[in-house]
Order: C-alpha cells, then structure tokens, then sequence
C-alpha cells in the first residue's frame, strides 16, 4: 500500500543494496572491507584489526545492541518494520510474486486453480527468480569474508571449499522457506525479549497471528 510509511520503508531497505555491492569495492589493489577471518585480520580500506584489537569490535557492537534496545523501547520494533534483512527479502520476494501472479486476490485464484501451463509456468518464473536472489545473498554473504573475484573464480570452476557450499546451501533454503523461517528462527516470532514494549505482539505468541 503506497504511502508516506511505504516511501520510507523502500529508501531505509534500499540500504541493503550496500550488502551486495561494498565487497567489490577495492582499495589500494585489495578489497576495501574484508572480514578475513582465515588470518584473524579485519581489513577496513587502511586499517587492520587484529585479534587483540577485538576489544574495539566487542565496544561497537555492544553500542550497537543499546541502540536497538533503546530505539525499540521508544518506537516499537522500528528495526523489524524499516531495517530488518528478513522484511527487506520478504517485501523484495512478495514484490516479485505480486508482479507475476497478481495481487493477493489473483494469486489465491491461481493457488485454487487446478494446473494448467499458465499456472506451471507462473510458478516455476518466481521460484527460479526466488532462487536466484537466494544464491546471490549466499554469495554476497560469504564475500564479505573472502575475496569477491577469487570467489567467484573459485565458484565458477567448482572449486570452492566445503564451507562455502554449505553457506550457499543454507542461505539457499532459508530464503526459498523465507515464511517458516520468520516466523520460527526470528526472535520477534519465537520470544518477546527485553526489548519489546508491553503491548508488542509476536508471531508465536499472538492467537492467530502469523508474520
């Protein structure tokens, strides 16, 4: 539904377009931001972390877990509605599913319809282009931990190591599953937590509430 809220939502998701492509971004003939885990080096364009800098990460990251607290004790779960990687994928998969199937009265037409070519081939369009952003998060993912071109050469070639794989796997599976998987794995759907105000609802705890 288009509106002021909507505007936002889309400009603050767009910032996940950053996940994609900061891992291509070079610096100095290396990749600006590496989480090089392999070495216990974190590289950030001139600077390097090693491990007895990690004190420094642990005090972002606590920074950044008060704000999260602190923005949902204020203004509900913002994170969940604006920020969060999980409504960014869902909107971007409901999008596409909107766009080949219609809106929500279409495709439940189409889901009570007996199969037909149309309805095969409808189907087999979204879930082909569902798992092709699947496979890009998973790539994108892993990127951030090894160099991008030496990934893809090694993932072009089949040479990729056994980690990587199971990465791809599982990123493959849970966005394809994306609907169980927010509703089981996310902690808005599995608890309330500490952050939450009174009045929050959560998926699993809400009597006919689903995500």
């Amino acid at each position: 539904m288009p509106g002021f809220f909507r505007t936002v939502k889309i400009y603050t998701q767009s910032l996940w377009l950053l996940f994609f492509l900061v891992p291509y971004l070079r610096w100095n003939g290396k990749q600006a931001i590496l989480f090089d885990i392999t070495n216990r080096q974190f590289h950030f364009f001139n600077l390097t972390i090693l491990p007895q800098d990690i004190w420094m990460l642990s005090l972002l990251l606590l920074l950044l877990a008060m704000s999260l607290f602190a923005v949902t004790s204020v203004a509900s779960r913002v994170w969940c509605g604006y920020f969060c990687f999980q409504t960014a994928w869902t909107d971007w998969f409901t999008w596409i599913e909107g766009k080949i199937e219609g809106p929500p009265h279409a495709r439940r037409k189409l889901e009570a319809a007996p199969w037909s070519l149309g309805k095969i081939w409808k189907k087999v369009i979204k879930h082909s282009i569902w798992m092709v952003i699947a496979l890009l998060t998973g790539i994108s993912f892993s990127i951030w931990f090894v160099d991008a071109f030496d990934y893809w050469n090694k993932l072009v070639h089949f040479q990729l190591p056994l980690v990587g794989w199971v990465v791809l796997i599982m990123f493959f599976l849970v966005l394809i599953f994306w609907p169980e998987c927010c509703v089981s794995r996310c902690a808005c759907g599995c608890a309330p937590t500490p952050g939450f105000r009174g009045d929050d609802r959560c998926a699993n705890h809400t009597p006919g509430l689903r995500l």
